[in-house]
């Protein structure tokens, strides 16, 4: 990706801005790119980034298409690779699109496993307290190594979910290098 993922470079879709002046934004970018940027496919893909981006922050997906390809009917040289262009286009922002949507679901099923897994843990640790109160005093130390073990699995499910986030971190930051090397844009 050319730019990163925490700033948005657009105004919101829900500004009081005319209608005109939200999308343009995005033809902006497409001239911007047009000059900069001289490989095809480097440019379709910077294109259907920013117009997934758009979408993703409520935009109608609807204009953006036709946005994309009005610009690449008036400005796309040479004429006959118009046709050819606007398709590749299109399909990187349609396969962007559906990226955003699986990322999407992936974090709310990351979240919901992490949610299930910390109230486990909080159900063991009510159980081990529940068994504390009512035995003797020779079965304490039982129930305290259960509680200690019940903490080492808390504990655990924690930096599992840490070490998970981390990874996918990682694995955002790498695919930003990857790109920042062969990016013009940089």
């Amino acid at each position: 990706m050319c730019y990163t993922n925490k700033v948005r470079r657009f105004p919101h879709a829900e500004s009081k801005l005319s209608q005109g002046v939200l999308y343009n934004t995005l033809t902006g970018f497409l001239h911007r790119i047009h000059r900069v940027v001289t490989r095809r496919r480097r440019w379709a893909e910077h294109a259907a980034t920013r117009a997934a981006d758009h979408v993703k922050h409520g935009y109608d997906a609807k204009l953006i298409k036709r946005k994309l390809v009005s610009f690449i009917d008036h400005h796309y040289l040479p004429v006959q690779r118009r046709a050819a262009m606007s398709e590749l286009t299109r399909r990187g922002f349609e396969r962007k699109l559906k990226e955003d949507e699986e990322e999407k679901r992936k974090r709310r099923d990351d979240a919901t496993r992490r949610w299930s897994a910390a109230e486990q843990a909080a159900a063991a640790m009510q159980e081990v307290t529940r068994r504390v109160g009512g035995e003797e005093r020779a079965k304490r130390a039982r129930t305290v190594r259960a509680k200690a073990q019940a903490q080492r699995v808390a504990k655990r499910v924690t930096a599992d979910a840490l070490r998970a986030e981390e990874e996918e971190e990682r694995r955002r930051e790498s695919a930003t290098r990857r790109h920042r090397g062969g990016c013009a844009c940089s």
